[in-house]
Order: structure tokens, then sequence, then C-alpha cells
């Protein structure tokens, strides 16, 4: 590998640099959503509980291991999306030295540093506390790993890696089954260093399968092409958070969301078919499609769909480096306006807060009760005094007996909060935080 010289190094430090402003910019700015709120609540529970949560959880217990050992006693908003922030800021170095390792080129890699450090969607999920940024980490890691163990034919690290990959999160697995098949049918002997990650993978079994059954899956829609345009927008322009399910892709031009995104299908299948400069190149082209093209095949074949952006951010790192790698000089011009564009993007993205620090705020001599257990969890992260109502939670897990409220015990002496108006006529409006709306019983 090309060594980089100490001046090199001061780039690459300063570019490091930019990608921690970008994503650090209003880190606190906006309350936890859900899947935050659900990270923050496991990893108040021992260590022997946060494994067993993970077996009703539809992600492995890995990185709620790693929150909780890094926040320890401080939860706040800050420590809790620092993870997230570390690995983002790490995979920024991780591209730089992959590109050098295959390019040979010290300005391909600091091209690519550049579009990573300020690249939309993974400083959005870089500023999560949820394993999104981790696993794009790891995929690109481990694919780093992998060439390196194709070339050299030496397994040890890879060996001991992919476990720990597989336990970050379920949609590794296909990435994880294309390492081992490709290792193996290069050198036979490879197979033996395999066995651990095997091994892994036929224990988890069982809570992968009851995992996949959970009802936290329920939320993801059906694969169409029509996705297809849209990632690829989503993984150049980023996401618009206001929809934390499934956020849209941001449009940042005049034009209507499907010219761009049949615009950047386009000019991203233009850049898939250019030749390739090496047989490392078209590695890296197929591990970053390959398995996203499995994740959509799943969920056709067998109905249970995985198909979600955000699961897909470390084959999307993956592409984002090949389109740069093997991008023609003559379009550098292109890629600095896009830098300037992502940074514009990531400047003037608008934060939708919906309440919940006002509502952990709001001081009451009455119980506050909440009517939706997602809301609940949400607000919970903000104040230990807020009640959600009497219901069958059980397969949320998280959600205790003493989080509950019974209604019928005392209408008189609890607000009743809802996200949103009442239809039912026996409860009277009082108040309004944020979009939640307080009623009393008649």
């Amino acid at each position: 590998m090309i060594r980089p010289k100490y001046l090199e190094l001061c780039v690459l430090a300063f570019i490091i640099l930019i990608g921690l402003v970008v994503r650090l910019h209003n880190i606190s700015a906006k309350e936890l959503w859900y899947d935050e709120a659900f990270s923050a609540d496991i990893i108040r529970n021992s260590y022997s509980e946060v494994f067993k949560l993970s077996k009703i959880d539809v992600h492995p217990p890995l990185f709620y291991f790693v929150l909780k050992a890094w926040t320890y006693d401080v939860d706040s908003e800050l420590m809790l999306r620092l993870p997230s922030i570390i690995f983002g800021i790490g995979l920024i170095p991780l591209a730089y030295y992959l590109v050098l390792y295959i390019s040979k080129s010290i300005n391909k890699a600091n091209l690519v540093a550049l579009v990573i450090a300020v690249n939309p969607f993974l400083v959005t999920y870089s500023k999560e506390a949820r394993s999104n940024s981790m696993l794009a980490f790891l995929i690109v890691l481990g694919f780093f790993l992998f060439i390196k163990a194709y070339k050299d034919k030496k397994y040890i690290a890879i060996t001991i890696f992919l476990p720990i990959l597989f336990l970050t999160h379920y949609i590794t697995i296909f990435i994880i089954g294309i390492f081992v098949i490709v290792l193996v049918i290069n050198d036979k002997r490879a197979f033996k260093w395999m066995l651990p990650v095997i091994l892994v993978i036929t224990i988890w079994i069982p809570m992968m399968l009851n995992n996949s059954r959970s009802s936290g899956l329920s939320w993801i829609p059906e694969f169409s092409l029509s996705r297809v345009p849209q990632s690829f927008q989503a993984f150049i322009f980023g996401v618009d958070t206001y929809d934390p399910q499934l956020p849209p892709p941001i449009n940042p031009f005049p034009f209507s969301a499907t010219i761009t995104a049949i615009i950047t299908f386009i000019i991203a299948l233009g850049l898939i078919l250019v030749p390739k400069k090496s047989t490392d190149h078209y590695l890296l082209l197929a591990f970053a499609l390959i398995p996203v093209f499995l994740t959509s095949l799943v969920g056709k074949i067998f109905n249970f769909n995985l198909y979600v952006e955000r699961y897909l951010i470390g084959y999307a790192a993956l592409l984002i480096i090949y389109f740069i790698s093997v991008l023609p000089k003559k379009a550098n011009l292109l890629v600095f306006i896009y830098l300037i564009l992502s940074v514009f993007t990531i400047y003037n993205q608008q934060l939708v807060n919906i309440g919940y620090k006002e509502l952990g705020n709001f001081k009451s001599n009455r119980p506050i009760v909440m009517t939706s257990a997602t809301d609940f969890i949400n607000a919970k992260y903000y104040s230990d005094d807020i009640k959600l109502q009497q219901g069958d939670w059980s397969d949320w897990g998280i959600i205790k007996q003493s989080d509950l409220f019974n209604l019928d015990e005392n209408k008189q002496e609890f607000y009743l909060v809802n996200r949103g108006p009442l239809t039912d006529s026996d409860w009277e409006p009082k108040l309004i935080i944020g979009e939640f709306h307080f009623y009393e019983w008649k």
C-alpha cells in the first residue's frame, strides 16, 4: 500500500475535521425519535437483560452493548449519539485507505474521503443513536479485510471480524455469505477459518427467525422496482427525516423528485457500466450491489420485507466509494459542485420536533397518561413520571407493568395525552403542548 506523507496526512486530518463539523451541527437540536428512545430505554437495563430483550428485538445486541458501555451513567442526547458520530468519522479515513489500497492514488483517496465526509445520507445517520453508522463502518471495514484475505490468503483478521459484523445487524448476513463463498472458492483452506461465523449464525438462526416474525418489521412496505431510483437518490442526496420510518429522499433541485431520481439512477448506471480498472473494482461493485439485490429478492420470495435505505447504508457507502473511484478526472468539477450542494443540504435541513421535550418538562400534580406506546417510549426518555394507558403491550418487550396506568381506576385525577385531537366526546380538552393534546374525563 502507498503510505501517505506528512502533508498528505494533514490533508486527510482536515477532511476528517470537516466531517466532524458537519456531524456535530445541530446534534442536540432534534429530540430523540422512537428508535433512538428505544435504544436509550434498552440500555438502562443490565447487560444480561439487554441480551434477553434483543431476542425479541429486530436487531442483534452488539450495538446496544457498545452504547451501554459508552454512556455508562450519562445518557444525554449528545452522549447517546456520539458513538454514531465516532463511527461516521472513522469511516472517512477507512474509505481513504481502502481507495489507496485499490487505486494507488492519493488524489482519488482524498476525493472519496471528502465525499464520505459530507455525504448527506451518511451524515444523517451518523447523528442518530442507532446502529446504522456502526453498520456502515463495519461493512466497509469488512470489505477491506476481505480484499486483503482474498489476496494474501491470511484469514485470522476476517475470522475474528465476521461474527462481530453479523451481531451488529442481521442485514449483514447477505454480504457475509458472499464473503464466505468467494473466499472458499478462491482458497479451499479458507473454509475452516469461516467456521466461527457459520457457527454463530447457526446458533442465532432461531432468534433471527423469531425476530423476523416480529411486528417491528410490519411497517416496511413491499419492495418494488420504483424504489431503486429513489434509493440511489437517497444515497446521494440524503433523506428527509420528518418521516423517521421510511424517510423520502431529499430533492435539492427545482424539478420534481421523480425526475431527480431518474437522472440520479441514469448517472449511477453509467458509472456502474464504466470499464473497471482492476479486479478490486469489480469486487467492490459486486459487494455493493449483490447484497442489495438479495435483500429485495428475499422480500419478494418469502414475503419478508427488509428493504429500507438505512438498513442498506453499508452497501451505499461501498457504492459511493466505487462511484468516486471510477469517476474520470474530467468529472471532478461535478464532484466539487456536489460537495457544495451536500454541505448546503446538511445545513439547511429542517428539524421537526413533535414536542417530547416540552412534554417531559411539563410539571403537573396529576399523572400524565399516553394513549400510544410509540409516543410513550419517546416521552418516557424525557420524564419518568409519564405513564401508558393499560393494554396488552407484551410484544413490546421494554414496556413494564409499572409503566401502565388503568384508566378505569380514577378518571378525575389524570391527564390523557394523545398526539392529535381525540374524537371521543367523553373527554374534555384542556391544553396542547407541541402536537400533544391533554384531556380529562368530563
